[in-house]
């Protein structure tokens, strides 16, 4: 039995998420995939909106992410935070907006979904670590997000709103990896 944590990986389908999955994988962690639907037509039908306006097509993007799970030979699963990311993210924004002022969705997403739903339910389904395929560090003390070295990836800002506690469960595999150049080399069966 492999005695190394188990890391709960949000795959999204691209070549990111995949990377870090893969190097994850390749360190010898248990690594489980999940895809985190949180937009579908349905949503905008629910609101009166317009299909034409649809963008996110989490149907492909979730059979992407299955291939790259498949190809890895992890355990993969879709969950669904529609209601969470509406009530959190979609809500905010249009509230935002109502009242003058210029939302950041992402900030909102990745503390309320990313960093809240997905957080909580891969720790509670028994998960050490969780990952995902942004570029950011984690320092230890003061525990706190900085900067990836590489300053044109940097997301650190889009991470501001992470509970810090959650830190110390959190891997940002891609803070020393160029994950396209990784990916054409390593990767390249998985497309």
């Amino acid at each position: 039995m492999n005695s190394q944590p188990t890391v709960f990986v949000m795959l999204s389908g691209g070549v990111d998420s995949s990377v870090a999955a893969a190097t994850l994988l390749e360190k010898g962690y248990n690594v489980v995939g999940v895809f985190i639907k949180c937009w579908s037509i349905d949503q905008l039908e629910s609101m009166s909106l317009s299909q034409d306006i649809y963008g996110c097509f989490w149907e492909e993007d979730s059979k992407d992410a299955a291939l790259v799970a498949s190809k890895l030979g992890i355990p993969f699963f879709v969950w669904d935070f529609q209601k969470e990311y509406k009530q959190g993210v979609v809500d905010y924004m249009i509230n935002e907006y109502k009242i003058g002022l210029t939302p950041n969705p992402d900030v909102m997403c990745n503390s309320i979904i990313k960093f809240g739903m997905f957080y909580q339910r891969a720790i509670d389904l028994g998960a050490d670590l969780v990952s995902t395929g942004h570029y950011a560090r984690v320092y230890q003390h003061p525990l706190t997000i900085l900067r990836a070295k590489d300053s044109n990836k940097d997301q650190s800002y889009f991470l501001n709103r992470v509970p810090k506690e959650f830190l110390n469960q959190t891997i940002f595999q891609l803070v020393n990896i160029n994950p396209k150049k990784m990916f054409a080399k390593k990767l390249k069966n998985i497309i």
